[in-house]
């Protein structure tokens, strides 16, 4: 029951005053934004502290599936029909393109709020940029989900030089499979801007959830839409951001909780 206690520890410390990030978006169809992700976090971390607080940091990482050792259980990419689009070792050329990607999407997302056609207004965003810059631990951020495009426009809130000083560190997100990963050169676009496929119904063993878990313990950003779909009015989380969140917890330290930084950052309109 350590991580049980770990778990709900660290939950304590959330709170929407000293840890979220809120970004009003103005003059678009964004709508309602989730009150408090403590709320949300409550009824699902109930059941879910109690079946993960046996897992252990001791998991086999391959290249079709993940075999978790403890659990006696598989991991697999059922319902992804392509090739795992993420290289274990990153090449040079594989990184340059990375880049170019993520370049060009906030390009377009800042265009969005040039000319004042758009403006965005953004409350604690200090919180939310030192956090992003601090590379001793690993950040996860969590979004109620308005519209398709909610990321990139989120991150139009870095100025061109925080950008770029934490390109390397931008973040990882999980994506469903069947609208961003459809087609082959769709997977190669989005997963080049770090989307990571999640295949909707399959659980929270599968590969996505996994690779996230895996870049969260070399100290890596993850932001997840925990809601699993765009909707107008606040919803049960999925929880698959239990796990991300506990489960740090076993691979860092005993201490661990205080180093994981989780943040809230929400969406309203005016």
């Amino acid at each position: 029951m350590a991580s049980h206690k770990k778990l709900k520890q660290l939950l304590a410390i959330v709170s929407l005053s000293d840890f979220s990030v809120m970004v009003l978006l103005r003059q678009l169809n964004y709508g309602l934004i989730l009150s408090s992700c403590l709320k949300y976090f409550q009824f699902p971390l109930r059941t879910l502290t109690r079946r993960y607080h046996h897992f252990t940091n001791k998991v086999k990482f391959s290249n079709e599936r993940f075999i978790s050792l403890q659990m006696g259980g598989i991991s697999t990419t059922d319902g992804f029909k392509f090739a795992w689009p993420f290289p274990r070792k990153p090449s040079l050329l594989y990184k340059i393109k990375s880049r170019a990607v993520m370049i060009m999407v906030e390009t377009f997302a800042k265009s969005l709020f040039a000319l004042n056609l758009n403006r965005i207004t953004v409350i604690n965003r200090e919180r939310l940029i030192r956090l992003v810059v601090d590379r001793t631990r690993p950040l996860i951020t969590v979004a109620n989900h308005r519209c398709m495009i909610d990321d990139p426009l989120v991150w139009a809130l870095f100025s061109w030089r925080e950008f770029f000083a934490n390109l390397s560190r931008c973040r990882y997100t999980l994506t469903a499979h069947n609208i961003c990963f459809t087609k082959a050169w769709h997977t190669t676009l989005f997963s080049l801007g770090r989307c990571v496929p999640v295949v909707r119904g399959a659980g929270v063993r599968q590969k996505g959830v996994d690779f996230c878990i895996e870049k969260l313990a070399d100290n890596n950003w993850v932001h997840v839409f925990p809601e699993g779909k765009v909707t107008p009015h606040p919803i049960r989380i999925k929880w698959g951001v239990a796990r991300l969140v506990g489960y740090p917890s076993v691979v860092l330290s005993e201490f661990s909780f205080s180093c994981l930084s989780v943040i809230h950052v929400c969406l309203f309109v005016l």
